[in-house]
């Protein structure tokens, strides 16, 4: 058995031949492995750093300023009408939704000092890690990241080193001011808000610049924002026009419900986020043409492969019979053999897929924002799928040779 074990796996690597074979397998599984973790990790970046963002939960609602006359209702009326929609976590009057402030005590070396800053309430708040929630008794204050980051643009963030970012040991109780200006840039405002608690950053989102504050805070910076901002023909401020509400769902499978519901009641719906799935269905159907193509030229590489190797081992297989080798033992021996080679290539193409994968966390940890959290998720189902395909490849030509094999040597 020891022999047979030898003339099937080691004695394989005595011909240059088989060398280029396992390699040339073995360069095939490696671009399987390649478009297959490429797939994976696009539906990965779909399910959760697309779908399960809060901004494709945030719809705008809408109506204008002549419906809510015309209608006779107020923006709190529209509030109050919104919170008792199913499926409703959150309402905020958008112009108060998001707002950049600046702190000059933020900046820093590649930092300009920017926050965005978002409305938001305790229910709905990101995991607090250190620190505190909101509190009635002082309504100045605002939550924010484990791993901060005070800017405004996020791919400056790609290259930043978490060293980097501001320290949130020294940060959290602590009081930053900060400036903004009139819409019309003549008055300038100042606004101290507390840093009472730390969230635990979103594993798939980039929040690393994204402070929370209660919704109040932000409407008193829009007040003064359009201060002097005013519409001259009709005498009153541009503020009045800005009647859109961010509204937030539990879950992106409700948005659906949400919008029919709000449609029916008469107002203007829009997703704060659109995501163009067609993009990502489109690389879905190119994946998958080219892992078929790649699967279909490895079936006939395998074949073309063992045809090749009956032809150059045919006169070794029949010398053996000559040697007291049985038929049954010889078709064991081309048998394994040819399958020893599928695995070998097969564990080849797992080794040279390390070496990428390595340099690529080698990489994130000097610089973990460089992918913007776009998780790697690596599919090495390819590599079962690519031995399936090889080894029925190898049955069928290992039989036919077989066959054929004695069918010679009778003759």
């Amino acid at each position: 058995m020891k022999n047979k074990l030898l003339l099937a796996t080691i004695y394989q690597f005595r011909r240059k031949s088989n060398l280029f074979n396992i390699f040339f397998i073995g360069i095939f599984t490696f671009l399987a492995i390649l478009i297959g973790s490429y797939h994976s990790s696009s539906v990965h970046y779909m399910k959760y750093d697309i779908y399960d963002s809060f901004k494709q939960k945030t719809l705008i609602v809408t109506k204008s300023q002549e419906e809510l006359e015309m209608e006779g209702i107020t923006l709190d009326d529209v509030r109050e009408d919104l919170n008792k929609l199913k499926h409703v976590t959150y309402v905020a009057r958008f112009a108060s939704f998001r707002n950049y402030l600046h702190s000059s005590l933020l900046e820093k070396e590649k930092q300009n000092g920017y926050v965005e800053l978002y409305a938001s309430n305790n229910s709905i708040l990101p995991k607090i890690v250190k620190g505190i929630s909101f509190t009635e008794e002082n309504k100045y204050t605002m939550i924010c990241p484990q791993n901060f980051f005070a800017i405004d643009n996020l791919e400056d963030l790609w290259y930043m080193k978490k060293k980097d970012g501001i320290s949130t040991k020294q940060l959290l109780g602590q009081t930053i001011p900060f400036e903004y200006r009139s819409n019309s840039g003549m008055k300038t405002y100042t606004i101290e808000l507390q840093v009472i608690g730390l969230y635990k950053n979103n594993r798939y989102h980039v929040d690393e610049n994204v402070c929370y504050v209660e919704e109040s805070i932000l409407e008193e910076v829009l007040k003064n924002q359009y201060a002097d901002d005013f519409d001259d023909e009709n005498g009153v401020s541009n503020l009045v026009y800005q009647t859109d509400f961010a509204v937030q769902i539990d879950e992106l499978e409700n948005r659906s419900f949400v919008e029919k519901e709000l449609i029916d009641k008469g107002y203007s719906v829009s997703p704060m986020s659109k995501v163009a799935t067609e993009y990502f269905n489109e690389i879905t159907k190119k994946m998958n043409n080219m892992t078929f193509g790649i699967l279909s030229i490895l079936f006939l590489f395998v074949l073309l492969v063992l045809q090749k190797k009956y032809k150059e081992e045919k006169k070794q297989y029949q010398l053996m019979v000559y040697l007291g080798y049985s038929k049954k033992d010889i078709r064991l021996i081309y048998h394994m053999s040819n399958i020893f080679n599928i695995i070998v290539s097969c564990l080849f193409a797992l080794l040279i897929s390390l070496v990428p994968l390595f340099l690529f966390y080698k990489i994130l940890d000097i610089y973990p924002f460089l992918f913007h959290k776009w998780r790697l998720i690596v599919n090495y189902m390819p590599v079962l799928t690519v031995f399936i395909v090889s080894f029925v490849a190898s049955f069928i030509t290992s039989i036919f040779h077989t066959f054929y094999l004695f069918e010679d040597e009778n003759d």
